[in-house]
């Protein structure tokens, strides 16, 4: 009898410790808006049990659910049970509201698909795989209440293809920008790309196939990333690092070598037409095989003074300035932006920047901008005099540059409020901090796997 006693004394002890939790606040990047947490209440997800409410617009719910329960089986390893209706949907297309509570299980609201995507990346975030074995297939998470909307349309990324990485490689990075709410990825290629109309520009075994590119373009399209390519039209037509001494096209095919600048192959050669219309042709088809995007990115950082003697013998700000602004032209006729590196517009000596001396590319940050200020010039009519005023930039537009790059440095930006994060060198690292932001105190930090550390850097 003391013997039965004691049992199920034993029990009844195990079963109220079973009851008992203390989840560790999740860290949801980006930060959320608003975000409540019951840490002491277990919500599970558990095979044949776990139920999800789906509220969005009746356009895209059909749609909506379809790909919330396919990401959740590919996430989880088995089906939820999923009811869905257009009552109570929001109305802002990127914002979403969920919750979840053992009684419920998880409810979204949102506009549309955009809105459902988010959701689901924040729950893949918060849930955890059960305790108490060596394996587990259910998973757990607390009990929360979450309203997010991003602060800005535009949340891109920029990642290098390098010959060593592989194509696995590139589509990881992809999803993972995804993950974290970014909405564009600009792919520059570093000799892989395998061009059609120009066989020999690039490395012969180039992983960047047309193949390769449209179906990473469609798991970028299944995740809610828009796929951007970058063609560099000026500095790093090497497509190799300068201390290599590589040139990913002439190492191969010398014959090429009027289309670049002599000696090293750095720079295009700006005054033959023949470059010229060689960068006109690999946007074109770079921008038709990535599905014609809204921004095409052009690179244009760290170019090297001209060592051609008719480039040499013009006016080089101005030669420049007028591939810039027939590049604009053609892709506004595709219906598509300039993005680009802004370190090429800023005049060699100028110190506004707390740098000077050398050549542009050693004055200027290496931050990432759109091609606003060009743009903007343009649309003012003064294309003609050039894409900059004399002088260069205004004060006005350095302080425009450097206040973006300054809530950065102050660590109040990166996918929600900072615009674009390159990548491959100069990886910001993306990390929530307890103060609401980001983003350490001190800024950028370089990395030098870029986007593959994301996951790490942020907790998981």
């Amino acid at each position: 009898m003391k013997k039965l006693l004691i049992a199920f004394m034993l029990c009844a002890f195990g079963s109220d410790a079973a009851e008992k939790v203390n989840f560790f606040e999740p860290t949801v990047v980006p930060t959320p808006v608003k975000a409540e947490w019951t840490t002491s209440v277990a919500v599970p997800l558990e095979k044949g049990s776990a139920k999800v409410r789906i509220l969005c617009g009746g356009k895209e719910l059909e749609a909506s659910v379809a790909w919330f329960s396919r990401h959740f089986r590919e996430a989880f390893g088995f089906d939820c049970s999923t009811t869905a209706s257009d009552v109570g949907a929001l109305t802002k297309a990127e914002a979403y509201e969920m919750s979840a509570d053992p009684k419920e299980g998880v409810t979204i609201r949102a506009a549309g698909l955009v809105g459902v995507r988010h959701a689901f990346y924040t729950l893949r975030q918060i849930a955890i795989r059960k305790r108490g074995g060596l394996t587990a297939t259910d998973w757990t998470m607390p009990a929360f209440r979450i309203a997010d909307e991003p602060k800005l349309a535009f949340r891109g990324f920029h990642f290098c293809w390098f010959p060593e990485q592989r194509v696995t490689q590139i589509e990881r990075q992809i999803r993972l920008a995804a993950y974290y709410k970014f909405n564009v990825v600009v792919l520059e290629n570093w000799g892989v790309y395998r061009s059609e109309k120009y066989p020999w520009f690039g490395w012969k075994d180039g992983k960047m196939t047309p193949a390769e590119v449209r179906r990473l373009k469609a798991v970028a399209d299944d995740v809610g990333v828009t796929l951007v390519p970058q063609l560099n039209v000026f500095g790093h037509a090497s497509l190799s690092r300068v201390r290599t001494g590589n040139h990913a096209a002439l190492n191969v095919s010398p014959e090429y070598e009027p289309v670049f600048e002599p000696y090293s192959g750095w720079n295009w050669c700006l005054s033959n037409p023949a470059a010229r219309q060689m960068i006109r042709d690999l946007m074109v088809e770079l921008h038709d095989l990535f599905g014609r995007p809204p921004y095409f990115h052009i690179g244009c950082d760290e170019g090297c003074p001209p060592t051609c003697p008719d480039c040499r013998a013009t006016d080089y700000n101005e030669l420049f300035a007028s591939l810039l602004r027939e590049i604009s032209v053609l892709m506004e006729k595709r219906g598509a932006s300039l993005l680009m590196w802004h370190d090429m517009l800023l005049q060699k000596g100028d110190t506004r920047w707390g740098r000077g001396g050398g050549g542009s590319s050693q004055v200027a940050p290496q931050d990432a901008y759109c091609l606003r200020l060009v743009l903007r010039r343009s649309a003012e009519g003064v294309s003609d005099a050039g894409l900059l005023p004399e002088g260069g930039l205004s004060d006005g537009d350095l302080a425009d540059l450097q206040q973006s790059r300054g809530r950065r440095r102050a660590g109040q930006g990166c996918g929600r409020q900072g615009p674009f994060r390159p990548v491959a060198d100069e990886l910001g690292q993306f990390l929530r901090t307890r103060n609401g932001g980001v983003l350490p105190a001190g800024g950028l930090r370089r990395v030098g796997d870029g986007l593959s550390r994301l996951a790490s850097a942020a907790g998981h």
